[in-house]
C-alpha cells in the first residue's frame, strides 16, 4: 500500500504537492496539567501492510530572521495498548533522545523513520514540539510505502528538464569529512536552485546529528531548510507522476539512492548503501541529475540512465526531500 497526507497551519504557499488539510495543535497535558511548553498534534494511520517504511516529516517556520532557534520536536507511534515506538528526537543533544521501543517483529526504529513487521490495522502517530507558543507555520508530512517496490520508468510521451542548479561537488570539503556529506551538498544545490543563497558551510554543520555523528539525517535537511525561510517535507514516492509534478512546479528533488557495484553507468561511486543526489530533470531515456560525489565542480553534472536511475532511487525505500519555491526566504 502506499500513502501520503499532507497538514499544515495555516496554508503553506508554493509546495509542489497537495495540502491535505489543517493541523490541530493541542497543548500536552500531564497529570490534568498542562504544559506550558510543548505541543502535540496526532494522526491515524489505518491499515498498515508489513514491510513498509513510514516516514514522517516537520517543517516549523519563524516569524524572522532575528528568531532562528528551531524548536526541538519528536515523533511517536502507538499500537494497541504497547509502548510507544519513539524515534530519535529533532535534534538529539544526548543520548536519553535516542529512538526506543518497538522490535524487528512489530516494528523498528530507523532515525528518520519507522519499518513495520507486521500488519498494523490502525497506528496512532503523534508528533510533540517543546516550544511555549503554538506553531503557527507547520507543514506535517505522512508518507509510507512497501521498503521494495517495483516502479516503472516515466512515459516516453513527457519530459521535465529545469535549469541546472548551481554544482557543488563534497569532495571540494575537508578530507575527514567529504565522504559523509551528500546530504547537506545536495541540500545546498536544492536550495540555490529556489534562489535561496545559503551557506554550503553552515548546512553541512547543521545537518551534524550530534549523537551518530553523522550528516545524512534527513530531518536535520528539512530544519536546516527552515531556518532560511524555506519549508520542504521528507516524502516516500511510490509514482513517477508525483516526481512530474513536483518538477512541473520548477522544483528540483533530492533523491536518497542505492545501488551495488557498477549498477549506475557513469556515477563517481562504484556502489552505495546511501547516497543524496538531485534531480533536475528527465527526458525518455535520461536523469538529468547533480551528483556531490563527483571529484571536481565540473563532473557534478551527470546524466544517468532512465531505467538505472529510477531503480537506484525507486525500488528501495523512495525518500527525497521536497521543498517550496522560495517565497519568502530570509537571508542569511
Amino acid at each position: 500500500m502506499n500513502f501520503t497526507t499532507r497538514l499544515s497551519t495555516p496554508d503553506i504557499p508554493r509546495y509542489p504537492l497537495a495540502i491535505n488539510g489543517s493541523l490541530d495543535w493541542q497543548r500536552v497535558v500531564i497529570d490534568g496539567e498542562a504544559r506550558e511548553d510543548q505541543w502535540q498534534c496526532e494522526f491515524t494511520l489505518e491499515h498498515i501492510p508489513d514491510a513498509h517504511i513510514i516516514v514522517p516529516s516537520l517543517s516549523i517556520l519563524k516569524a524572522s530572521s532575528s528568531d532562528r532557534a528551531q524548536s526541538p520536536f519528536q515523533f511517536e507511534v502507538r499500537f494497541r495498548s504497547a509502548e510507544p515506538v519513539i524515534l530519535q528526537r529533532v535534534p538529539a543533544d544526548d543520548p536519553s533522545h535516542k529512538a526506543t521501543g518497538g522490535s524487528d517483529q512489530t516494528i523498528s526504529t530507523h532515525i528518520d523513520c519507522w519499518h513495520t513487521h507486521q500488519l498494523f490495522d490502525q497506528l496512532l502517530v503523534r508528533v510533540t514540539v517543546w516550544e511555549s507558543e503554538m506553531p503557527q507555520d507547520a507543514l506535517l508530512t505522512i508518507s509510507y510505502r512497501p521498503l521494495n517496490l517495483k516502479v516503472e520508468p516515466p512515459s516516453h510521451h513527457h519530459s521535465v528538464i529545469l535549469s541546472p542548479p548551481k554544482s557543488i561537488s563534497q569532495m571540494d570539503a575537508d578530507k575527514a569529512i567529504r565522504q559523509r556529506i551528500c546530504s547537506p551538498t545536495a541540500l545546498a544545490m536544492s536550495l540555490s536552485s529556489i534562489s535561496v543563497d545559503a551557506s554550503w558551510q553552515r548546512l553541512v554543520t547543521m545537518c551534524l546529528d550530534p549523537l551518530s555523528r553523522a550528516y545524512g539525517s534527513w530531518p536535520l535537511a528539512i530544519r536546516a531548510a527552515n531556518t532560511y525561510g524555506i519549508h520542504g517535507s521528507v516524502e516516500v514516492i511510490y509514482d513517477w507522476a508525483t516526481v512530474t509534478q513536483v518538477l512541473d512546479h520548477g522544483v528540483p528533488i533530492v533523491c536518497s539512492i542505492n545501488f551495488s557495484n557498477g549498477k549506475l553507468t557513469g556515477a563517481p561511486l562504484q556502489q552505495t548503501g546511501g547516497h543524496l543526489v538531485l534531480l533536475y530533470g528527465y527526458d525518455e531515456k535520461t536523469a538529468w541529475v547533480l551528483d556531490p560525489a563527483a571529484e571536481t565542480v565540473s563532473k557534478v553534472d551527470h546524466r544517468y540512465p532512465i531505467d538505472e536511475f529510477v531503480s537506484a532511487w525507486l525500488h528501495e525505500r523512495g525518500a527525497a526531500y521536497i521543498f517550496c519555491r522560495n517565497a519568502h526566504s530570509l537571508s542569511n
